[in-house]
């Protein structure tokens, strides 16, 4: 549903590039933890996590496997993060959780007190597997043990990261700091928020308000079906029990002329429609709404005849990245139509696939649609029961 790179296990960086060097001392082998049941999976380095009772809901075997992974890398919006430790893979990858378990790894004090000395905090993160981003969480470090400990809510890579909490120089952002930003900059994901009327992945790109596409502020009263588009189709039909309180919804449309995205999607990714503002922002809806955009068949026929798909695609915020939804095109009126729980800017995005499921530059598989499950892979054996199987660097 993102586009992002899933790593094969022991494959690590936001694009799978890096292979990881499988670190015995930090590893904990297979090991069965019963429904319910305390338990503690803990390396001779003392890398491990803490099961209390009653976190895990079903009996599982749980394996800690870490790895050397130097300078890894992470999206380039996350310039402020460096990883000093291990990488820590649990298995099995994902699995919820009633309670939150400790996790402990361990770490180099001397290399924690240099980055200390650059004014940079050291947090555990964990991986976000929607997202493709780390993610910190409440951390205190153990200087008498040399192990940084947290919480996490469900088993995911871990490591341990650096934080440098000073911004870019305003209006600078990414990576070096080296593209400036027309709109404000968030202090914790470095996204380049745009305000109403400006776009692009920097906000560099203005545009005005198109009436044809647009509808002005309209009530839709809490449980209530509702039919907010303009005379072009352009907008949202609500159905009954979406809402749960009464809100306004206002459905904007933009001519964007060469919509700038994301450096790491422009190869990738293009817009082929106006783009839709829909407010208000941080709804949720308790059922799925129905957006729809018009667009050019003719342009559809073109980029399909290039090998290339259309479907919606929405910006989010947190990342700065589009993220695309399957939808369908009525190829009488040209409206392309996909369903969703939350308004965003959203358009006709043209995407070029992927071979054979990987991305350039690195080994993985694009994630699913939100909601599907990965087929399962051929089962490997190793003669080591704590030792991971390898894949090809």
């Amino acid at each position: 549903s993102g586009a992002q790179c899933l790593c094969a296990p022991g494959r690590f960086g936001f694009d799978c590039s890096q292979q990881g060097v499988w670190n015995r001392t930090n590893s904990v082998p297979a090991t069965v933890v019963e429904d319910g049941a305390q338990a503690m999976l803990v390396s001779a380095a003392g890398t491990g996590v803490t099961f209390p009772t009653g976190s895990v809901m079903r009996t599982l075997v749980v394996s800690v496997a870490s790895y050397d992974v130097t300078d890894l890398k992470l999206h380039p919006t996350q310039w402020a993060l460096r990883s000093v430790s291990v990488v820590v893979e649990p298995t099995p990858p994902g699995e919820p959780l009633a309670l939150p378990v400790d996790v402990a790894i361990a770490v180099s004090m001397t290399a924690v007190a240099a980055e200390q000395q650059q004014q940079r905090s050291i947090q555990l993160a964990f991986l976000n597997a929607s997202s493709g981003l780390w993610h910190t969480v409440p951390s205190s470090v153990d200087s008498s043990t040399g192990h940084v400990r947290g919480q996490a809510d469900f088993l995911s890579p871990w490591t341990v990261v650096s934080v440098d909490p000073r911004p870019c120089p305003p209006p600078q952002f990414g990576a070096q700091c080296q593209t400036t930003c027309f709109g404000s900059i968030d202090r914790s994901s470095a996204v380049c928020t745009c305000p109403s009327g400006r776009f692009g992945f920097d906000c560099a790109q203005v545009a005005t308000r198109n009436p044809a596409y647009s509808v002005n502020p309209t009530p839709v009263a809490a449980g209530a079906a509702a039919e907010v588009k303009s005379p072009t189709g352009a907008g949202v039909s609500i159905p009954a029990g979406a809402t749960t309180s009464d809100i306004t919804v206002e459905v904007t449309g933009y001519d964007v002329e060469s919509l700038s995205v994301d450096p790491s999607q422009t190869a990738r990714f293009k817009s082929v429609s106006i783009v839709l503002e829909m407010k208000p922002d941080g709804v949720r809806f308790a059922q799925p709404v129905t957006l729809s955009i018009p667009v050019d068949l003719a342009t559809v026929a073109a980029e399909r005849q290039l090998g290339n798909e259309v479907n919606m695609a929405f910006l989010n915020t947190s990342t700065g990245l589009w993220e695309v939804l399957v939808g369908s095109i009525d190829e009488t009126t040209g409206l392309l139509s996909t369903q969703t729980n939350h308004f965003s800017l959203w358009t006709a995005m043209s995407v070029v696939p992927v071979g054979a499921g990987s991305t350039p530059g690195g080994t993985g598989t694009i994630a699913p649609p939100a909601g599907t499950t990965p087929a399962p892979g051929p089962t490997q054996q190793v003669t080591d029961p704590s030792e991971p199987a390898t894949t090809p660097a």
